[in-house]
């Protein structure tokens, strides 16, 4: 017989009963519901061929409808024209765009599913893979490679396979011989080559020789290149815009071989003085009968001061005399450096800007520089309006330079008051605007006035 404390009341004994058993609540019943949903739905997805309309794959793509892409679709990604084959194993990975939009011909998931499973059993087998309209391929472990990192890495846009012999129309391209199967994202590599000699110049191409060879060794032998470019732009057979190119790689010469403090041993209008004891860039020119002024042994060697140049110093100095060429139809005004020594080659060193005499008043034929006619910061007098402007007047029209030049033939010997000076109107360079004198740039007469020289240097206006 229990104790009185021992005893269960009935209504508790029910309670604590009901308790311990398992009830189906509504909400229970409700979360059953939805996990059978999802298992069965899951199950449909993985069982259904794909060939329903509004069919949807795991990339979010929908479906055409068809199995066989169209011929836009074949255009557009570069696959085979075979129909598709439900369950085949693709070795490429299939086109899905970033921005999920609808692409018609989608394989289905199965067919997604049995590609993944392809690639890594492909990994690790070595076997061969299954490929639409081929068999018993070789399979390039690049492209299995590619195929399993799809997901991560976007596949670049495929290429079309072209055979290197004639096919039937209907039959599918072939890769070709000795070249396996690669992946989208992993496009063929070409053979490396040297990469060639590319002009420094850009431009169309052009039909002159010389100018073409010019324009290919401007950076390996600037030497010959200037060699060639001369010759080219004195045949005088060059078209107006191949002989702007001409004189852009002149003026790069000129740079790189004339003006450059370097010395180039295969430079045959150069030569190197070494200086002597007590000897100055004025007895430079002196003892070595240079045919040019000491300012541009200073610009041509970088020398700042000749004052501190040092015994044993080298010096480069040009061998012969300097000649300018006036070719008035282009307002140019083309500077040459002659070999020296009773040598007749000549190479152009500079193509600058000029401007001319108004109404064609600039004379034509062969000048040379007019004895004692070079001056630095001259007067001048206007001989139409007699007005004077002093040497160091801003407004003097001739700038501040001044080369005289005299006529060498029957034609222009009498002609008296022409020259080559500077101006204060920089406008005024490519127009007929002068007096008849030729007009240049401060700086581009500054350095011929460096150049030319009485009695070597000749100045021929055509």
């Amino acid at each position: 017989m229990a104790l009185a404390s021992q005893s269960i009341p009935t209504n508790d004994r029910r309670r604590i009963t009901f308790s311990q058993r398992r009830l189906l609540t509504p909400k229970a019943i409700g979360t059953f519901s939805i996990a059978a949903a999802v298992l069965l739905g899951s199950w449909w997805l993985l069982t259904r061929d794909g060939s329903g309309a509004g069919d949807t794959g795991t990339d979010g793509l929908a479906g055409a409808g068809t199995n066989e892409p169209s011929m836009d679709d074949l255009s557009g990604s570069g696959r085979s024209a075979a129909p598709a084959t439900i369950g085949a194993v693709d070795p490429q990975p299939s086109n899905r765009t970033e921005s999920g939009g609808t692409q018609s011909g989608r394989p289905s998931l199965r067919a997604l599913v049995a590609e993944d499973r392809a690639a890594g059993e492909a990994d690790h087998a070595a076997g061969s893979a299954i490929e639409m309209g081929s068999r018993d391929k070789p399979v390039d472990p690049r492209a299995t490679s590619a195929a399993r990192e799809g997901a991560q890495t976007p596949p670049a846009a495929p290429t079309r396979p072209t055979s290197p012999t004639t096919a039937p129309a209907n039959a599918p391209p072939q890769a070709p011989a000795g070249s396996p199967g690669l992946s989208p994202t992993t496009p063929p590599t070409a053979p490396p080559t040297a990469p060639p000699a590319a002009p420094p110049s850009s431009g169309p191409a052009v039909s002159n020789s010389d100018l073409s060879k010019a324009l290919q060794l401007q950076a390996s032998d600037p030497v010959m290149a200037r060699t060639l470019v001369t010759r080219a732009l004195d045949a005088g057979n060059l078209s107006a815009s191949e002989r702007l190119r001409g004189y852009d790689v002149v003026n790069a010469l000129g740079k790189s071989l004339f003006l450059n403090t370097n010395v180039n041993p295969n430079d045959p209008v150069m030569k190197v003085h070494t200086i002597q004891p007590g000897e100055s860039l004025a007895k430079v020119v002196r003892n070595e009968g240079l045919a040019c002024e000491t300012l541009l042994l200073k610009r041509i060697n970088g020398i700042k001061d000749e004052r501190r140049i040092q015994i044993g110093q080298r010096v480069r100095v040009p061998k012969g005399a300097f000649h300018a060429e006036v070719i008035k139809s282009e307002f140019r005004f083309n500077l040459y450096l002659d070999a020296g020594e009773g040598s007749t080659e000549r190479v152009m060193v500079a193509s600058l800007p000029c401007g001319l005499g108004e109404s064609n008043g600039t004379p034509t034929g062969l000048f040379k520089v007019r004895p004692k006619s070079k001056l630095i910061d001259p007067e001048w007098t206007h001989p139409k309006t007699g007005e004077h402007f002093a040497s160091n007047d801003p407004r003097n029209p001739i700038g501040e330079y001044w080369i005289g030049i005299m006529g060498l033939e029957d034609k222009n010997k009498d002609l008296a008051g022409y020259g080559i000076h500077g101006t204060v109107d920089p406008e005024s360079i490519g127009h007929e605007r002068s007096l008849g004198c030729i007009r240049m740039l401060a700086d581009d007469i500054a350095y011929v006035y460096e150049c030319l020289v009485d009695p070597q240097s000749t100045i021929r206006i055509k």
